[in-house]
């Protein structure tokens, strides 16, 4: 469980990140800009998550 969690919050700064960036691409805070150096280098790569939803929705009856 500690581990999905660990990869949720990943993918959200990730994520963030890439929102950031394309809001402004530069920050006077040395670790966000450190950061928002990879997509200005293009070393960067979108987040893809592949968590699942924990739980479904039952259908719909027909």
């Amino acid at each position: 469980m500690r581990l999905e969690f660990v990869e949720v919050l990943q993918a959200l700064w990730e994520n963030a990140v890439a929102e950031r960036f394309r809001a402004y691409p530069y920050s006077a805070i040395p670790l966000l800009d450190r950061e928002l150096a990879k997509w200005r280098e293009g070393t960067a790569s979108e987040v893809v998550s592949h968590i699942l939803p924990r739980c479904e929705k039952e259908p719909l009856p027909s």
